[in-house]
């Protein structure tokens, strides 16, 4: 089969294996594999994923260009871009509090309760990596 929209570069991905991937005749590639029924498409609901997270990034950019120069964009982050992201991605995220360990805080703003309650730390989208917040605590902030 040819592939407009894909050069194929080495030989780790052939034309062989992309054929089977659309044939879906590859291994792990199955709908019950996806935890979806046999009859549902693993290419469907790629795209219907991919349309959702295009709607919750539009939607998030809107809300980033009404920034003020001084917010940090900590709740708009977590509430229109990063919970969304992270839910479709099969996390349910619940808010948690920063964490003390070996007398250290750690700042833990949610964990994964479907993943053994594994600690996340969303920022917002105009904090530094560089730098240390101040820590405050907003229990409304999601």
């Amino acid at each position: 089969m040819k592939f407009t929209t894909i050069n194929i570069q080495g030989n780790i991905f052939t034309s062989e294996i992309l054929d089977r991937i659309r044939q879906d005749n590859i291994s792990f590639q199955k709908p019950q594999d996806f935890g979806l029924k046999p009859n549902e498409l693993v290419r469907d609901e790629i795209s219907n994923a991919w349309s959702l997270i295009n709607t919750h990034w539009q939607i998030f950019k809107q809300k980033r260009s009404a920034f003020q120069p001084t917010d940090t964009g900590v709740t708009e982050t977590r509430r229109h871009w990063i919970v969304p992201l992270l839910n479709l991605l099969g996390y349910e995220v619940t808010l948690s509090n920063a964490e003390l360990v070996n007398g250290r805080s750690y700042a833990i703003s949610h964990r994964a309760s479907n993943k053994d309650e594994f600690p996340i730390h969303i920022i917002g989208s105009e904090q530094s990596l560089e730098k240390k917040q101040k820590m405050r605590v907003c229990h409304h902030m999601r």
